[in-house]
């Protein structure tokens, strides 16, 4: 396993971390609040995980307190970025304030939302596969 270092944490111990869960697979999980604050980091580490070669890219939002539409913009970035390169992006959350707003926005239709990060690498591993 290897850590990606795109870590950032602001004063309210807010931020994200990636590291490469399996050959390919690319986990970037959320801490605290996904704002405009997290929002450009998170675009950042989705652009560089597809730009690095990541066939599979998982969101894990488990740890997320809340998200925002600069988060949402970021996800939706991300999906198209991970298309263009024909890599599958994955969310993976349990909260349900944060699933409702995924669903509410439609996000949902468009990236698949697990509730584990085994659902998620399950998924992403068989729709790569």
């Amino acid at each position: 396993m290897r850590d990606v270092d795109v870590t950032r944490k602001t004063e309210l111990e807010a931020g994200l971390t990636a590291r490469e869960l399996y050959p390919g697979t690319i986990v970037v999980a959320v801490l605290g609040d996904c704002d405009l604050a997290v929002a450009g980091d998170l675009e950042s580490a989705l652009s560089a995980a597809v730009g690095g070669g990541a066939t599979r890219i998982v969101v894990d939002l488990r740890e997320a307190a809340m998200v925002d539409s600069s988060a949402l913009h970021a996800l939706l970035a991300g999906r198209e970025r991970a298309a263009e390169r024909h890599a599958e992006l994955t969310v993976v959350c349990d909260r349900p304030s944060i699933v409702r707003v995924l669903e509410l926005t439609g996000i949902d239709r468009l990236i698949p939302i697990q509730a584990t990060l085994e659902q998620a690498t399950d998924a992403t591993r068989h729709a790569a596969g």
